[in-house]
């Protein structure tokens, strides 16, 4: 997977109407997910989000957290096979409990 694609897809994503985006076992650079979330944030319709496969980290499930906590859409988060650890997990567990109060 290119550095390049990723801007090409986190740089289209607020242009689109999606509902689901599944980016599935695609190798994203750990320094390309703060774009991609960014952009990922001003998806108003996304519901599904899809990063299975996709090696994640503090830092970067941090930064999920933080923009699906502004994003709101989305509620079918998908992460398996992520090397998610117990502080991934903790992390994830705090910023969806934040995005699920009103």
């Amino acid at each position: 997977w290119e550095e390049h694609n990723t801007d090409i897809i986190a740089s289209s994503l607020p242009f689109l109407a999606l509902h689901s985006l599944k980016l599935i076992d695609i190798n994203i650079a750990v320094d390309a997910w703060p774009y991609l979330f960014q952009n990922i944030e001003h998806c108003k319709e996304l519901i599904l989000l899809d990063l299975s496969g996709n090696k994640q980290d503090d830092s970067s499930i941090h930064l999920l957290t933080k923009h699906l906590t502004a994003q709101k859409s989305i509620s079918k988060l998908c992460l398996s096979s992520c090397d998610l650890d117990d502080q991934c997990m903790k992390e994830l567990a705090k910023g969806l409990r934040h995005n699920s109060t009103p």
